[in-house]
């Protein structure tokens, strides 16, 4: 059975593994080899490791000690009210088994808890239908992609409790 859990270092080979995989077979459809292979070296164990050191929350999707997901979450370093997702990636075999679903339903309870109004993400081109789907609408209704070749989506938290 699937669990979702915090993140534990002894896990980051398969993280980085799984995190390639998607790159190279998913996400290379949307983007060019020079883009994704800057990608590929910032997802290897030892830069992923730094990386999720420096993250306030990060969360994996594990299943008989094997990895199916994992999705992160830091505060905004432009307002401390609004924390960004980060790093969201499912097993490609995986994908549309609601593994996804559950790391960002996982992730927007702690961004609740926390009582922050604001959730943003740079969805990929390819994730982008995903994050729609969750709620997530495009920041100040801005529908082009940004400098870093992502669309910038946002969902407000605070207001999503207030309507239940």
């Amino acid at each position: 059975m699937t669990e979702i859990r915090e993140y534990e270092e002894k896990y980051v080979d398969q993280i980085s593994k799984l995190i390639i995989r998607n790159l190279k077979e998913i996400n290379s459809k949307d983007y060019d080899k020079k883009q994704i292979d800057e990608m590929i070296e910032s997802f290897k164990p030892k830069q992923l490791k730094e990386t999720f050191k420096n993250r306030e929350k990060v969360y994996m999707a594990i299943d008989n000690e094997e990895v199916l997901g994992t999705a992160g979450t830091d505060v905004s370093w432009y307002n401390k009210d609004e924390n960004y997702i980060l790093g969201v990636f499912v097993k490609p075999e995986n994908h549309g088994n609601g593994i996804g679903r559950a790391l960002i339903n996982k992730v927007e309870q702690y961004i609740k808890q926390k009582k922050t109004n604001k959730v943003l993400v740079h969805a990929s081109i390819t994730a982008k239908d995903f994050y729609l789907k969750l709620g997530y609408s495009y920041k100040d209704g801005n529908t082009e992609l940004t400098d870093i070749n992502t669309y910038l989506l946002e969902k407000n938290l605070q207001k999503e409790i207030g309507d239940r």
